[in-house]
């Protein structure tokens, strides 16, 4: 039982003479059954004490059953960049129990400079997990505003009498804010830093991912330039993204990249956060459109489940995205979409009927106008009955 031996001898203390050898062989069966299990899905925060028992992990023989990995940004202390890439001997020796690994070669990002120490720190950690295949990156829910272009979050004091602060975020974000004492806003991380790293490190580590989950990610402006360098061959081997945007239309164009870079992409989730998008915009401002997302017409070859949620797309497009992919692709799941600039859901899916082959086509429950009363419109409720009617005819191929 992966337990420290203090707390099984507490438990011998209680155990009569007669059930210390049941007890014993429990311990033994539970650490052969219950570890995989216990050990497969494992969490961490940017932090020294979450760091170091993660690397503690990696070094034990337990560290073989870990598959999947939450990298949790919310609420931090420190950001992720800063954090890792300042990292000190004297605290690199406490995470890792040995003395610093050799920094990755320098790369150039548009955000900043390539996340060279905390990839190698975070590749000698991964090393330990052999079967390591997704990494999910969780950060808090933002608006694209929240961000300067230099990638740094705008730190807001909860203080109103508060002066302007003076303080550099590089230097607030590795020794906290010696002002406001703990009244500033938590760190604010963009993910796209926890994306390149973790990605990179795995990689590096020889355990390439095959699946990538992050929750609001934002794209904020920056100054031009490409994807860090090594980020495109890292995603060589993905099959399944899933993503939660927070990002103007202008940044649309980098999930593109992002996608070009996946040629084995089965299962693409994107889902874009309302909440940071009309926190900036006008409400009648057409959305990310579709078509801007995918790298190109044959892009993708390999897709076979497609989930996007509250993006515009034009109706020919999706006419004759549908009908290139009607032999491989199999689910489509469409929430909150929107025909732009016009177009009618019956028109295409009558256009469609008996072309689709094996694609199941789900629609997501939300709030839409009636497009059955008008025979026009962008979507309806599912949830009424004429939805439910819609629904049926749709399907019926």
């Amino acid at each position: 039982m992966q337990l420290p031996p203090e707390i099984h001898d507490e438990i011998l203390r209680y155990l009569d003479r007669q059930d210390t050898a049941v007890y014993r062989l429990v311990s033994r069966s539970f650490a052969i059954a219950g570890t995989p299990p216990l050990f497969e899905r494992l969490h961490f925060r940017t932090s020294l004490e979450s760091l170091q028992r993660l690397a503690h992990i990696s070094q034990r023989e337990c560290g073989r059953h870990v598959k999947h990995l939450l990298w949790n940004t919310t609420g931090a202390e420190f950001e992720a960049r800063a954090f890792l890439e300042g990292l000190r001997t004297r605290e690199l020796k406490y995470i890792l129990g040995r003395p610093a690994p050799a920094p990755a070669p320098p790369t150039h990002t548009d955000e900043q400079s390539s996340p060279s120490l905390g990839v190698s720190v975070l590749a000698a950690i991964f090393s330990g997990f052999p079967t390591l295949k997704t990494l999910h990156v969780l950060t808090s829910r933002t608006s694209p505003s929240a961000y300067g272009n230099d990638g740094w979050a705008h730190r807001l004091s909860l203080d109103p009498d508060a002066t302007p602060d003076p303080w550099p975020p590089a230097w607030k974000a590795t020794r906290g804010c010696p002002r406001c004492r703990g009244l500033c806003q938590a760190v604010e991380s963009t993910g796209l830093y926890e994306m390149h790293a973790g990605t990179l490190a795995a990689h590096a580590a020889g355990r390439p991912l095959t699946a990538l989950r992050v929750e609001h990610l934002t794209l904020c402006a920056a100054p031009a330039g490409g994807v860090v360098q090594g980020f495109e061959l890292a995603l060589a081997h993905v099959t399944s993204l899933e993503l939660v945007l927070g990002m103007r239309k202008r940044n649309v164009g980098r999930i593109q990249r992002l996608l070009g870079a996946m040629p084995h992409l089965r299962a693409l989730r994107l889902w874009l956060n309302s909440a940071s998008w009309w926190a900036d915009v006008d409400h009648d401002a057409p959305l990310p459109n579709l078509a801007d997302v995918f790298p190109a017409r044959d892009g993708l070859p390999a897709l076979r489940e497609l989930e996007v949620h509250q993006f515009d797309v034009a109706q020919d497009f999706l006419e004759e995205f549908l009908l290139r992919r009607a032999g491989t692709l199999r689910v489509l799941r469409m929430h909150r979409m929107r025909l732009w600039p016009r177009g009618s859901w019956l028109a295409l899916f009558a256009a469609l009927k008996g072309r689709l082959g094996a694609l199941e086509v789900v629609w997501l429950c939300g709030e839409f106008g009636g497009e059955i009363g008008q025979g026009v419109g962008t979507g309806w409720n599912m949830d009424e009955d004429g939805g439910r009617e819609m629904e049926r005819w749709l399907l019926e191929r």
